[in-house]
């Protein structure tokens, strides 16, 4: 029978290595232009800015919050950081499954594959060669494997990685207590800013009035010298006062507008509060409930605690390999050569395998993975005793900013007094607008400071809300919008207000 025969020309086999050297020596660095990478970072930032939507103002500070949580960049970080540790723990489980493996190839060569043979008695060779193998050979095959030890080991690694999972979920836990405390202070300096910094710039171009009257005055001779300098210094000290606590108001609504990922120039209105009613939260609970309930809920003891599971589970995959491998296999062979009495046939198979040197090492390794598990059970233990710290100075920080708040309510009502009787039985020399001015100044930093006060007790009851790990949304909830996650959170803030510290979402994390 005449076979077809199959030659690779020279010329195109250097064709082929021309062509693969010339490719892979052409790549240098293209690095990116600077211009394209502004315009590139400026057009994602204003599509950012156009999706985002700000409910119906004045905010509050729940609605700001859901803000934050929906928009704010660290977040959405931690949440696809979880989300793709899910599709990792799904990788993980896949990997449990038997190998499916497809193979095709072929096969060109440019001389006959001829062989003889001799006779082993006589030395003889035989004549003339044959021929076993086409120049040109199609071949494939499907085979599946199931390695026993690779199944026992990748169930150890899936449990891991699902621990994984919920530890990156409970740093996203800790993400969104640490984020709400920052909204608390922010937003309570903001509302400050809201309303006293139009005041504030009122009476500094008042101040700079009356400064040129008096500098007027000096320069006429009017007054005695020594009194118009001090009149000045007076004057200059309330413009000093004046203009840091306008530089402190002006800090305030940028660092709020950054949490909500909103250009720092962009107008929104805050609602105010009853700061002056001197209405403060409840703390019904002593510490050492609060220390239960934070016990049960900080994100940083559960995944202490998973990190503690993932090293024991170190232990038993190490235990695991010290098993022998069993793999069993199966397979489809196909060829296109002509000479083969069969073009398709099925192979099976078993194989065991153990590597010894895992005899000689593994005890060391077990040792050194239980010290591992050890360890990691101590960190949670001092870090238990931390977080019982923190609830205790939590709560004793609280009291202190409260009773600091009181105060300087009491002490904005009498600077408000001094200004009334100042003002009544002011007249229109310099001196009387002098003094009422100042008494106007100090009313307003007594006012500033009742804002700062209250903001500093929000600040430190979000603190101890941080501390004992409580959560305002439901975690196991995504695409939730704006609104709906400022009902949950405006539904525990007012529970926690109470002094019933139950949370809203999921404590567990789940």
């Amino acid at each position: 029978m005449l076979k077809r025969r199959y030659r690779l020309k020279p010329g195109a086999a250097g064709a082929i290595f021309l062509f693969v050297f010339l490719s892979s020596s052409c790549v240098t660095p293209d690095p990116i232009a600077v211009e394209e990478h502004r315009s590139s970072l400026v057009e994602e930032l204003e599509r950012m800015e156009k999706r985002q939507k700000l409910p119906q103002e004045p905010m509050s500070i729940a609605e700001v919050s859901a803000m934050v949580l929906k928009y704010n960049l660290d977040h959405r970080v931690r949440l696809m950081e979880e989300a793709l540790a899910a599709g990792e723990l799904e990788i993980a489980r896949l990997e449990r499954l038997p190998s499916l493996a497809s193979n095709a190839g072929y096969t060109a060569v440019s001389d006959v594959q001829s062989t003889g043979s001799e006779n082993l008695q006589t030395g003889v060779e035989s004549e003339p060669n044959s021929v076993s193998q086409d120049q040109g050979l199609y071949t494939g095959d499907l085979s599946v494997a199931w390695n026993v030890l690779d199944f026992g080991v990748s169930f150890y690694q899936a449990r891991q990685q699902a621990n994984r999972v919920l530890i990156l979920r409970e740093r996203r836990r800790k993400a969104i207590h640490t984020l709400l405390q920052e909204v608390r202070a922010a937003y309570w300096r903001a509302v400050g800013a809201q309303e006293l910094q139009q005041r504030v710039l009122q009476t500094i171009a008042e101040v700079e009035t009356i400064l040129e009257q008096i500098e007027k005055a000096r320069d006429e001779g009017l007054q005695p010298p020594l009194q118009n300098l001090m009149r000045q210094k007076t004057i200059l000290r309330t413009k000093a006062q004046l203009q840091a606590i306008l530089r402190n108001l002006q800090l305030a609504r940028p660092k709020l507008a950054g949490l909500m990922n909103l250009p720092p120039g962009k107008s929104f209105e805050l609602q105010g509060a009853e700061l002056f009613e001197g209405k403060v939260p409840e703390l019904r609970s002593d510490p050492s409930e609060l220390e239960e309930i934070a016990l049960g809920n900080r994100p940083e003891l559960r995944q202490a605690r998973y990190e503690e599971r993932n090293a024991g589970l170190e232990v038993r995959t190490a235990l695991a390999r010290l098993f022998p491998g069993l793999e069993l296999n199966t397979s489809y062979q196909y060829t296109s050569n002509s000479y083969a009495a069969h073009s398709n046939w099925g192979e099976a198979g078993i194989r065991l395998s153990w590597n010894l040197m895992n005899l000689v090492s593994a005890p060391k390794r077990i040792r050194q993975l239980k010290m591992r598990r050890e360890l990691q059970h101590q960190r949670g233990l001092a870090l238990a005793m931390a977080v019982v710290s923190q609830v205790h100075i939590g709560y004793h920080r609280f009291e202190t900013a409260r009773e600091k708040y009181l105060q300087a309510l009491r002490r904005w009502e009498i600077e408000r007094s001094i200004l009334r009787h100042i003002t009544d039985r002011a007249e229109s020399d310099t001196a009387s607008r002098v003094e009422a001015l100042c008494a106007a100044a100090d009313a307003l930093k007594a006012e500033m400071e009742v804002y700062n006060a209250y903001a500093g007790m929000e600040m430190s009851l979000g603190m101890l809300y941080t501390s004992l790990g409580l959560d305002p949304i439901a975690l196991g909830e995504t695409g939730v919008d704006v609104d709906e996650l400022s009902q949950q959170i405006t539904q525990s803030f007012v529970v926690w207000r109470r002094g019933s510290f139950r949370a809203n979402g999921d404590s567990n994390g789940s």
